[in-house]
């Protein structure tokens, strides 16, 4: 984006577009993958095989980020940081490309009742028409906006206001990582055992206990990054998958695909707004010189304290009307 012709204002329009489009192609296919692969998943061990997955996922991720935040240093250090963006542009595009390549060569596997056409009507009575369907989607829905709420604004606070190089950033993350994929079959285990709802609960405190961390973390205090980092990352062990696994238990197996297009759709559209709604406040803060009440607070600092709010009310609402209401042990027909 940069480098093309474009005023800022243009800019800005053209990179909300590609967002919004990447967004959508991106869920118009998970719902499909994500069904076609657990397909293949006993469903007594769905959230202990998907822990399995993000510890693959999470040590090739690890060297990964390691690798290219050394290089982002060292092109900074030489003063071309624009050339790093070239660079981890151009990197992302060839494992896209990758990533394409694979999903070609996968055996396809076809999935029960999916050559059936079901009626858009009874697409709405399963979905929109079960009130625990809805009580899970809107339980997502407003997770995913107290998370992009804070999430997108820490990038450049960790680097400017805290002063961490992206180096160091890195090592850090890998150790959040390294602690988060220690704890993932554990997560996946209790999460099988007492349920999905259960499961994405706890991750939820670790969460609320991150985003705690990130209220007091400050250019003083800036070490507290490292339990925030830890705790988030862990924290992604039990909300991340069981988000979309609690459906399993909430929905009929036949509209699972249906289900979980609605729900990403649902906490897309949520990320997006906490997204433009905390970059408001983020620039009002700082154009008031880091000062909320007459006292210095960064603009981080209130999105984290407002993000803690946000997920405290989540919780309460999954203890009141998921978990606490529903059982969700139910994991649907194979």
């Amino acid at each position: 984006m940069p480098f093309l012709p474009f005023g800022f204002g243009g800019k800005a329009v053209a990179a909300a577009a590609l967002l919004l489009l990447g967004y959508f192609t991106f869920y118009v296919n998970q719902s499909i993958a994500y069904r076609w692969g657990n397909s293949f998943v006993s469903p007594e061990r769905r959230a202990r095989f998907s822990a399995g997955k993000e510890m693959v996922s999470l040590l090739s991720g690890v060297g990964y980020s390691l690798t290219l935040g050394f290089i982002t240093d060292a092109f900074e250090a030489k003063g071309k940081l624009p050339s790093a963006f070239v660079f981890l542009g151009s990197v992302m595009a060839a494992v896209t490309a990758v990533n394409l390549i694979c999903f070609l060569r996968m055996e396809e596997q076809p999935l029960r009742g999916a050559s059936e056409r079901q009626r858009l009507a009874d697409v709405l009575s399963h979905t929109f028409g079960n009130p625990r369907f809805r009580r899970a989607t809107f339980l997502c829905a407003l997770s995913a906006f107290a998370q992009s709420f804070v999430g997108g604004f820490v990038g450049t606070y960790k680097t400017q206001e805290l002063g961490f190089s992206v180096g160091r950033l890195q090592v850090i993350n890998v150790a959040a990582c390294l602690c988060r994929f220690a704890l993932s079959k554990p997560f996946g285990g209790y999460s099988d055992r007492a349920g999905y709802a259960k499961g994405c609960f706890l991750g939820s405190v670790l969460t609320a206990g991150s985003f705690l961390c990130g209220v007091f973390t400050a250019p003083g205090t800036r070490l507290l990054l490292i339990p925030l980092s830890i705790l988030y990352q862990i924290s992604l062990a039990g909300t991340n998958q069981n988000a979309s696994l609690m459906l399993y238990a909430f929905v009929e197996n036949d509209y699972i695909t249906q289900a979980l297009a609605v729900k990403n759709a649902f906490c897309g559209a949520s990320s997006f707004c906490a997204t433009l709604l905390g970059g408001r406040i983020l620039s009002a803060v700082q154009a008031a010189g880091n000062t909320v009440l007459g006292r210095t607070v960064y603009g981080q600092q209130l999105l984290y304290a407002i993000g803690f709010v946000l997920l405290f009310a989540a919780l309460v609402y999954n203890r009141l009307a998921v978990y606490g209401k529903t059982e969700d042990r139910c994991v649907g027909k194979p």
